[in-house]
């Protein structure tokens, strides 16, 4: 399922690519909470909720980042980055999870993100982990 997109386009933006962000959550309020966190930062931000949409989304939307959950309808987040990871090799992927799945970690798929965490995760501790794999919120800016 598509969900809203985002055009919105900051003054200081002009000349200079946001970095881009795909949030991949079967729980609308928190997917659209890491966008609307995203976003204030200066991040482009999409939403999808369906797996069986992400990869259809990643080739349009062509994300620096992908932020899969680990539960999702259709295609599991497991799956989905073992695929990413073999398609698009320079795309950084983050697996998130509600308490109590971390101990899945020894599943295949995980070694295949380039990091972890779970849910709930701080703007600031986010926004530090993508800054970490190299997807700044605009490309070229300086990094304070």
């Amino acid at each position: 399922m598509n969900e809203a997109r985002s055009s919105q386009r900051l003054p200081e933006d002009e000349g200079m690519e946001r970095g881009r962000v795909l949030v991949v959550d079967e729980v609308r309020h928190t997917a659209y909470l890491m966008r609307f966190q995203l976003e204030r930062a200066g991040y482009q931000v999409e939403v999808e909720s369906d797996g069986d949409e992400v990869r259809a989304r990643v080739e349009e939307f062509e994300p620096h980042a992908v932020i899969l959950d680990v539960v999702l309808p259709g295609r599991s987040g497991l799956e989905l980055c073992r695929e990413l990871r073999r398609d698009f090799p320079d795309l950084r992927i983050m697996i998130h999870t509600g308490q109590g799945f971390e101990s899945r970690r020894d599943e295949s798929g995980w070694a295949d993100a380039d990091a972890h965490f779970t849910k709930p995760m701080s703007p600031q501790r986010l926004l530090r982990r993508l800054e970490a794999l190299g997807v700044q919120p605009r490309i070229g800016a300086p990094v304070d």
